[in-house]
């Protein structure tokens, strides 16, 4: 997923992805380690997953919580860069459609929908500067080209006179 995300912003995402896998894979491999030992205690199907079902219930907590982090991240993020950029969000905290509900850390976060309107907006946002710019280096050039061609002609006619005036 490409983020209109600074450096520092997009190592924090990385390390909450990181986090977020390596708590998938700790708790599955609980969940495993534990269903094994019940199976060798002979327990059933059954009170295998009664007995699994705590776990299971934190692992979804724990992914939940880091799910809503990362959300929350993502859209200071965005929030940041529309700033940045003086921008201004077309919508207000209490569009339902743009902003999910608070999360388990405490905040609300934008939905995919709010997410995609303001990566829009920041990616346009950016195309219009760049544009911009590449019309002033244009305009750069071409006066950098005048000049060079009126310091080639000036030496030129100077060359001119100093031959015609040495004779």
């Amino acid at each position: 997923m490409s983020l209109p995300i600074s450096l520092k912003n997009q190592r924090h995402l990385k390390r909450l992805d990181r986090c977020y896998n390596k708590t998938i894979r700790s708790f599955d491999k609980k969940l495993l380690k534990e269903r094994r030992l019940l199976e060798k205690k002979g327990e059933k199907a059954v009170q295998i997953h009664q007995a699994l079902f705590p776990l299971r219930e934190n692992k979804y907590s724990e992914l939940t919580i880091l799910e809503d982090t990362i959300k929350v991240h993502i859209t200071q993020s965005l929030l940041s860069e529309t700033r940045r950029l003086f921008l201004t969000v077309p919508f207000d905290n209490e569009d339902e459609e743009m902003w999910g509900g608070f999360a388990s850390v405490g905040e609300r976060y934008l939905t995919n929908q709010g997410i995609n309107l303001l990566k829009s907006l920041i990616r346009e946002e950016k195309l219009s500067i760049s544009r911009e710019r590449n019309e002033r280096m244009k305009s750069w050039f071409q006066l950098i080209t005048i000049l060079s061609g009126l310091v080639g002609t000036l030496t030129g006619f100077l060359a001119i006179l100093y031959q015609f005036y040495k004779h």
